[in-house]
């Protein structure tokens, strides 16, 4: 059977991988240790991300061991107490002796684990076990089988011994170089847009989409003012008689209501229906009757003097008849009256909207959590659904009622949300923008959204992102361009080098004016940052 390579489980970190990435590979990982390959991974270059790592490992108890050629990194891990090693080879080195010292411990413990019926004792012929004279024991000579794989397997353990030697002669004598990049840290500043829809579930950062819901508040009240209006009002109708005359020498009848009126249209009706007999003209005898009438208008404007009401409305009865009042008319008069008017709905209107609306605002924290939510009011944030006076303008009322029913709506956005979304946003526009940087993620901060309404519910939020970025390199690939080049050409291809703010060369041996024409003879170091201005 094969022997592994190595008893722990081999994790691979890729360059692209973030720490989130990782964390989920190790929680894949069974068994009690594991060894995270993480050549080139940008990700493990920060200590808080190896202190994740480390608190993963803690809560899985598994026995972490880092493997990585980057020295900068390794030297952090061991710092956090990080079990570190440089490859898989070095690991395989560390775990050689503890397995073979538990092999032999096992082999000793089946051996003395045998029953003595199963063991072999060799004796001479003729003489019991025991009797006092050791006889020397017998030696079983190997079949030829065995023979053969002994002689193969001592063979290759020369030749593995031999190629490791030669290995190490060549890695004596050929050319080295080792180095050292300073990256560049500096402050990236851009405007993000992102759209909040209520009926998106998830957030995606491909398109800036983040969910949002829906708040709708409501809320009813009455609200009484006193009425302000002031006028006067006709009140009482003036009341007297009339006395007609028949001008003819027949009977008149005169029905009740009928109107008699004075020379300035001042109108009055009978109170009763009466007939006039005739007028004799022989005995010069008027036929004559009194009738009582009423003003047919409120107020003091129907008060008449005597002698005031001298026609009929009916002009045929007009005609045959004489009319006149012999006193007075009197009996109507004016007193104060209060009435509602236009400017006090409105004044209600507007009183009551704004108690309503301010009342609504208040009860947003019982429907959102502020400290997790924002909410963005719609354009139109409240409508008035209902609004019923019990008084119409110009009717008379000490007082007037308005009962309304106001609702409120907004959309509320996770504050949560828009701090996992908006880095990731961020990080797709540097990728894009900027060559060889990369976000730092803990420099992130954002400025308070501007919300800008799309449709009924979904808002643009429109948000200044800041953040600092550090240049990182394809070190597989800077190792393939240095290679079997001049020390000049090495120096100026890392001085052209995108991001790096310093860099020292060192190359070996020193009559070896070239770099190694082996890529793995490139050592490469990445050191911390160095702290430069913003980028706009």
């Amino acid at each position: 059977m094969a022997r592994p390579y190595s008893s722990s489980r081999i994790i691979y970190a890729g360059r692209g991988d973030d720490v989130a990435a990782i964390i989920e590979k190790l929680q894949r990982a069974p068994g009690p240790s594991g060894a995270l390959v993480a050549n080139n991974c940008p990700a493990l270059q920060s200590r808080e991300n190896l202190r994740d790592l480390q608190a993963q490992a803690a809560q899985q108890e598994l026995e972490l061991t880092l493997v990585c050629g980057d020295r900068a990194a390794r030297a952090m891990a061991d710092d956090l107490g990080i079990r570190v090693v440089a490859s898989l080879g070095a690991l395989h080195a560390q775990e050689q002796p503890s397995r073979g010292a538990a092999g032999t411990a096992k082999a000793a413990g089946e051996k003395e684990a045998l029953p003595a019926a199963e063991r072999t004792i060799h004796t001479t012929p003729g003489k019991e076990p025991g009797s006092g004279l050791a006889e020397p024991r017998g030696r079983r000579t190997p079949p030829p089988l065995e023979r053969s794989l002994a002689r193969v397997l001592a063979w290759a353990t020369l030749i593995v011994v031999v190629l490791f030697g030669i290995w190490g002669v060549l890695y004596l004598v050929l050319p080295s170089a080792r180095v050292e990049l300073t990256p560049v840290q500096q402050q990236y500043t851009t405007e993000l847009q992102l759209i909040a829809d209520p009926q998106v579930s998830r957030f995606n950062a491909a398109t800036g989409q983040m969910p949002a819901k829906l708040v709708v508040l409501e809320e009813t009240e009455e609200l009484t003012v006193a009425a302000t209006g002031k006028r006067d009002v006709a009140v009482g109708r003036a009341e007297g008689s009339v006395v007609f005359r028949n001008r003819i020498s027949q009977p008149v009848s005169v029905p009740k209501g009928t109107v008699v009126l004075t020379d300035d249209n001042r109108r009055f009706e009978t109170a009763d229906n009466l007939t006039i007999p005739p007028t004799s003209g022989a005995s010069d005898t008027y036929g004559m009757r009194r009738v009582g009438i009423v003003a047919m208008d409120s107020g003091p404007g129907a008060n008449v003097d005597a002698g005031a009401i001298t026609h009929i409305d009916d002009q045929s009865l007009n005609q045959r008849l004489e009319v006149n009042n012999d006193s007075p008319i009197l009996g109507g008069g004016m007193r104060a009256s209060t009435f509602v008017t236009e400017q006090d709905r409105l004044q209600l209107y507007d009183q009551l909207r704004h108690t309503l609306r301010q009342r609504l605002y208040e009860k947003i924290g019982e429907s959102i959590d502020p400290r997790e939510y924002a909410l963005v009011t719609w354009q139109e944030d409240v409508i008035v659904e209902q609004a019923t006076y019990d008084r119409e303008v110009g009717e008379e009322a000490e007082q007037v009622t308005l009962r309304m029913r106001m609702k409120l709506r907004g959309t509320a956005y996770s504050n949560t949300h828009l701090a996992e979304i908006a880095p990731l946003i961020l990080a797709r526009i540097v990728e894009n923008q900027l060559d060889s940087y990369m976000l730092v993620p803990e420099t992130v901060s954002l400025s308070t959204p501007e919300a800008v309404e799309l449709a009924d519910g979904v808002f643009q939020l429109k948000l200044t992102a800041q953040s600092d970025v550090v240049s990182t390199w394809d070190l597989g690939k800077v190792r393939r361009e240095l290679t079997n080049v001049t020390r000049a050409e090495a120096e100026a291809y890392l001085d052209a080098l995108t991001g790096v703010g310093d860099f020292e060369l060192e190359m070996g041996p020193d009559w070896y004016e070239r770099m190694p024409r082996l890529w793995f003879r490139i050592a490469i170091d990445v050191q911390s940052p160095l702290q430069f201005a913003a980028e706009g």
